[in-house]
């Protein structure tokens, strides 16, 4: 007689034996937050309260009730304003805001650049902090524009208000929200923040299905220095400081390291020091077969979107002349690009390299003195084509 018990254990291995088998493997290698990258923590001051709100009503047509809300900064006077009109529609046409700090206007923005500006009118906090002897005050909040699924980034409006009465300002967007976005990253004594951003690994499309679903916790972690009014990228040899990661969860509170080149030594998923790997592929300095851009030095950097096109060059070497003469000018964001679309290749000198048209068409107004001709070009497109000014 054959044994029940056994019969029984046989067919719960035969029905569950899939689901067993499908689960995903354990994820491997050291976990890390983004507060494990930095070693002295920012001193967190305080969290600004709203400690007045005033309305300002039109005295005639053409003026607009304004509400502004003060903030109890005990460093510097600080109100946000609030621009109130019946043509003024919460997504086609945003309401005006900005804040004023000692009298001083700014507008909010969600990017580096600071070329498009935005109309933030919900913040998630606003808040004061120190670090390294100087004084700084965030607005943080989510971009509003980014209603989308799966589109979770937040706004940093950060200003330096050491000196109350010049302060400076700095915004950047980040998948990544707080207060550990700030360090020295590099240990070179100067404020430094992280910002993270989607990024799908090369082999997405050849991950399961249950990978798939989660390609939203891909991230690439960039690191940039806040000096004197200007954000740069850190990098070295046209090579950006970065870290690829995989989130454990939408927050990124922690994370496992794919591939990395960073200022310390990082685990991978192996478990092993990861070796550093270029932001960039090997490459050969100005190789005319490839649309790659540029530094003036030889090293190639991130393409962009819009750049001003001053003059081309049928030779390397007098387009990087051209180069040292504009630096030379005062202008520290100078590029060749080849122009493999002529009916000879040509070197293209470019002044700018912008996500946001509206830098670039700030900056050339400064170009024109240089080069009546100059033009603003696309150049993520195939063939290089003037935009409209």
């Amino acid at each position: 007689m054959k044994n029940p018990i056994l019969i029984f254990l046989v067919a719960i291995f035969v029905c569950f034996a899939p689901v067993l088998c499908a689960q995903t493997p354990k994820e491997k290698g050291q976990e890390y937050s983004v507060s494990m990258l930095v070693q002295d923590p920012l001193r967190f001051t305080k969290t600004l309260d709203v400690s007045t709100v005033k309305e300002v009503y039109a005295q005639s047509k053409t003026e607009r009730d304004t509400t502004f809300t003060v903030y109890n900064s005990s460093t510097a006077s600080v109100q946000v304003y609030f621009v109130h009109g019946e043509e003024f529609h919460h997504i086609l046409n945003p309401n005006p805001t900005g804040v004023i700090i000692n009298g001083k206007k700014f507008n909010f923005y969600c990017a580096i650049e600071m070329g498009a500006r935005t109309n933030i009118s919900n913040f998630l906090d606003v808040f004061e902090f120190s670090y390294l002897s100087r004084k700084y005050l965030c607005f943080f909040s989510y971009r509003e524009d980014c209603i989308q699924k799966g589109c979770n980034y937040r706004c940093y409006n950060v200003y330096d208000i050491t000196e109350p009465n010049k302060p400076l300002a700095y915004s950047f967007s980040s998948t990544y929200g707080g207060y550990d976005s700030f360090g020295d990253f590099n240990f070179d004594g100067i404020i430094d923040f992280v910002r993270a951003a989607p990024k799908h690994p090369e082999n997405a499309a050849k991950l399961s299905k249950e990978e798939q679903a989660m390609l939203d916790r891909y991230n690439l972690i960039t690191a940039y220095t806040i000096k004197d009014g200007e954000i740069t990228q850190l990098s070295e040899k046209g090579n950006a400081y970065y870290l690829f990661v995989k989130a454990s969860d939408e927050d990124m509170s922690k994370f496992r390291i794919l591939e990395a080149d960073w200022f310390m030594s990082v685990k991978d998923t192996s478990g092993n020091v990861a070796p550093k790997k270029p932001y960039f592929a090997p490459y050969i300095s100005f190789d005319p077969k490839n649309p790659f851009l540029y530094d003036a030095n030889g090293y190639r950097v991130e393409k962009r979107r819009f750049a001003i096109h001053i003059r081309d060059y049928q030779e390397l070497d007098g387009a990087l002349d051209y180069c040292e003469e504009l630096k030379a000018a005062g202008y520290k964001d100078v590029f060749v690009l080849s122009d493999q679309y002529n009916r000879e290749l040509t070197f293209m000198v470019l002044v700018g390299n912008y996500w946001a048209k509206e830098k670039a068409q700030e900056e050339i107004k400064k170009v024109k003195n240089i080069n009546e001709e100059a033009i603003i070009i696309n150049i993520e497109k195939e063939y290089w084509v003037q935009e409209k000014q």
